[in-house]
């Protein structure tokens, strides 16, 4: 069960968080353009989400995902497969 625990944690709970945040800041956002922005990153990022869960292997990386996003958080980048120049340094 620890496998499949950590599985969903690595591979779906981003999905499900990433649609909650999406969802709330078209609540908030007014600006046409802003909002445009928001549904084109929402939608590439949701794409690399689902790319991730239709390419599972099963076998759970969890420890390696969070040693990647420590070490990118030590160097002030985000994860490489983020989009529109996000993983850029800022």
């Amino acid at each position: 069960m620890v496998i499949g625990c950590e599985n969903y944690l690595e591979k779906y709970q981003p999905l499900f968080t990433h649609r909650q945040i999406s969802e709330a800041l078209d609540q908030v956002v007014t600006s046409v353009k802003l909002k445009w922005r928001l549904k084109k990153f929402a939608e590439k990022q949701a794409n690399i989400l689902i790319d991730r869960i239709l390419q599972d292997k099963g076998q759970p990386d969890l420890s390696g995902t969070v040693e990647r996003l420590r070490s990118s958080l030590k160097v002030g980048y985000t994860p490489a497969d983020d989009v529109d120049g996000i993983g850029e340094k800022g």
